[in-house]
């Protein structure tokens, strides 16, 4: 209070001219507090102090003595705290269910998505939703469908190369290449072999090249045999 420093020294009432500049004028009952300048109605400090919301108790202590206000935190509160302070999950779980299969957790909402469209990690912080595009899917990755007739799942890989009885998804090498056991066009394939219910077209001059090779009439007779030196009709 700078040269006020010293108030409640010797001088009551000229320490009561100083002070009358920080209280109301003595309108009604003395040494009751304005909040503002144009506070319209004086009253003492344990009146004017109030908890809206009851999150704060007000009390007087040493009533009509040396009087304190004491404002401590309702017991509720601090009973709320210490709760908290226990158990963060106490007001509301940390740990959301994003999903499941009946649909969203009741914590999480999604806006403007379409139908079939999944959530992809764009980086190690980072996520969006949007359908899945080839590069999700890279040589070798599995994933499981399912059946609409059984509701089986099925392990279906992509590979460039099959020699066994593998359900793959054919995928290219990086020549443009692809590998079968066995091939059926116009007609169920069986075994290692080409079958080939359709017209063989062969568009420009075009080799035929193989080891031994006969064509054969209801698979018993030979029409025309080839090896490596002569050709039989």
């Amino acid at each position: 209070m700078g040269r006020f420093r010293f108030l409640g020294g010797n001088n009551v009432e000229k320490d009561a001219g100083v002070l009358r500049v920080y209280m109301t004028e003595e309108v009604g009952a003395p040494y009751q507090v304005k909040v503002s300048d144009n506070d319209t109605t004086p009253d003492y400090l344990d009146a004017k102090i109030t908890s809206a919301d009851g999150s704060v108790v007000i009390g007087v202590l040493n009533d009509a003595a040396d009087e304190d206000l004491d404002l401590s935190v309702s017991v509720y509160v601090a009973a709320e705290i210490a709760t908290h302070t226990a158990d963060a999950d106490a007001h509301h779980a940390q740990v959301h269910v994003l999903a499941t299969t009946a649909g969203l957790g009741a914590d999480h909402t999604v806006s403007g998505l379409t139908a079939r469209q999944v959530l992809v990690a764009t980086g190690a912080t980072t996520a969006l939703f949007r359908a899945v595009e080839a590069a999700d899917l890279p040589t070798g990755a599995t994933l499981s469908v399912s059946s609409s007739n059984s509701g089986n799942s099925h392990a279906i890989t992509t590979s460039s190369a099959v020699s066994s009885a593998t359900a793959v998804i054919l995928a290219t090498d990086s020549n443009g290449r692809v590998q079968v056991q066995g091939l059926g066009i116009g007609t169920a394939a069986a075994g290692n072999a080409l079958y080939v219910n359709a017209n063989i077209n062969l568009v420009g001059d075009r080799n035929i090249v193989a080891g031994d090779v006969s064509i054969s009439m209801n698979d018993t007779v030979d029409i025309i045999s080839a090896d490596v030196v002569s050709l039989r009709v």
